[in-house]
């Protein structure tokens, strides 16, 4: 300190501390509004986010509580999904459209004056990655947790969220394993068993009077698999002939060995259960091969963006969560605000899954009275009863926590054009074990 002067005595003394603590201020607030390495995007359910590591500005609440919707500290739902990778296609929009629901209850005023706040952190569909994503999420004050849409990349953040007490989500997984049976009991689906989309593809190839059918598994994803295994156990059930059946991986770039043993089993439709971007390719060497017949599939093709790679497919339906070509007026209104809000069009039903699912969570917080402890939550859901939500009716019961026999809606696909044929009906019992699972 020698070399500050002796002049001013005690004025100057103070002058200089109080720089230095002004100084020491600023480094501080500096250093606590540094990003931190977990790539978070926090929002409040304004519809608007950021993909930055840094939160976004809050439209609605601060970080301190403060908020159009209350005065009261907030709900954090942490988001642990893909929005790269395999799995984004699904996980995106989903999580965008459950966004428009945590959007409107925060417009009402929140739950008992709480607004909802949620924060994202990017699995990149890798599955080793998602049980730390889940980990972060939870430091960073996460109470419930949403997850992927396929039960092996939603899983991992699940088990975490189990094993702390909190009740997770999937944005539209359709294992029944997605619940008690694989996770434990705060483990929730919104959406339909692979099993009731199965049933629901076999009750739709009957009533068009289908003989035949090849099934055709695509082992990437396990709802693939539980799909294509329950459509088996439906058709035989309802007396239908299968006359081969094969399974291929997403990955693989050629299916030729598959389509040689179509073309020798001669069937009158064929059952593909798959997926982008290797569904995609399937069906594009499946109509090159002259395989003209038709073809029924569930969700894994629904959606559009798969079909610049088949452009003029046709003869081709698939069985859906929700129908957003047509069919149901209150699912237009939503695509008017999502498009509204992300300045863009969904592609397809999973769309409206996470609505759904937004849907579910603000109910149950409402009848928890604003709180989200995991236990008193769990038990809440469990009395859901033909809960209305923009996909279908949600009950859930101790030992199901996904939904079982939802009529479905059925989806054509001519000359690359998706349009809304029906809904329908599964025709056989569905129960958790229905497909294989």
């Amino acid at each position: 300190m020698s070399d500050i002067p002796p002049a001013g005595g005690r004025r100057f003394r103070t002058a200089i501390a109080f720089v230095m603590l002004c100084l020491a201020a600023i480094a501080l607030a500096a250093c606590g509004s540094s990003s931190s390495s977990s790539n978070t995007t926090e929002s409040t359910a304004s519809g608007e986010s950021t993909g930055s590591s840094e939160p976004a500005a809050s439209n609605e609440s601060s970080s301190g509580g403060e908020s159009e919707a209350g005065s009261k500290s907030p709900i954090t739902i942490g988001a642990a999904v893909a929005k790269t990778g395999v799995i984004a296609q699904y996980d995106t929009q989903a999580l965008h459209s459950m966004e428009l629901e945590l959007k409107k209850a925060n417009a009402e005023g929140g739950i008992e004056g709480r607004p909802l706040k949620l924060i994202v952190q990017d699995t990149h569909s890798d599955i080793s990655r998602t049980p730390q994503v889940a980990e972060s999420l939870i430091s960073e004050g996460a109470e419930i947790m949403v997850v992927s849409c396929d039960f092996n990349y939603g899983s991992p953040a699940a088990l975490v969220a189990q094993r702390e007490g909190m009740v997770s989500f999937t944005l539209c997984a359709t294992s029944p394993k997605f619940g008690v049976q694989g996770i434990g009991d705060k483990a929730y689906d919104v959406n339909v068993s692979g099993g009731n989309i199965g049933a629901v593809m076999a009750a739709y190839a009957m009533k068009a009077g289908l003989k035949n059918a090849y099934v055709l598994t695509d082992k990437g994803l396990e709802s693939m698999i539980t799909q294509c295994g329950a459509f088996t156990e439906a058709w035989k059930e309802k007396g239908g002939t299968i006359v081969g059946s094969n399974t291929f991986n997403n990955t693989d770039p050629s299916i030729a060995p598959e389509i040689t043993q179509i073309q020798q089993a001669n069937p009158g439709f064929l059952v593909a259960c798959t997926f982008p971007p290797g569904g995609a390719s399937a069906l594009r060497q499946i109509r090159a091969a002259g395989l003209d017949l038709p073809i029924i599939s569930g969700d894994g093709l629904d959606g559009t963006e798969w079909v610049k790679a088949v452009p003029t497919i046709s003869d081709l339906w698939i069985v859906a969560h929700a129908s957003i070509f047509g069919g149901s007026p209150e699912i237009a209104q939503i695509l008017k605000e999502y498009k509204a809000t992300y300045h863009s069009s969904p592609t397809g039903g999973f769309a409206i899954t996470g609505y759904s699912t937004g849907q579910v969570i603000v109910e149950a917080l409402k009848k928890n009275g604003g709180s989200a402890e995991g236990e008193s939550l769990k038990n809440v859901l469990n009395e859901f009863t033909e809960f209305p939500t923009a996909n279908g009716p949600v009950t859930f019961t101790p030992e199901t926590h996904i939904q079982l026999e939802r009529p479905l809606p059925v989806i054509r696909f001519t000359n690359g054009k998706p349009a809304y044929v029906e809904t329908v009906e599964p025709e056989v019992p569905v129960d958790l074990g229905f497909g294989g699972t």
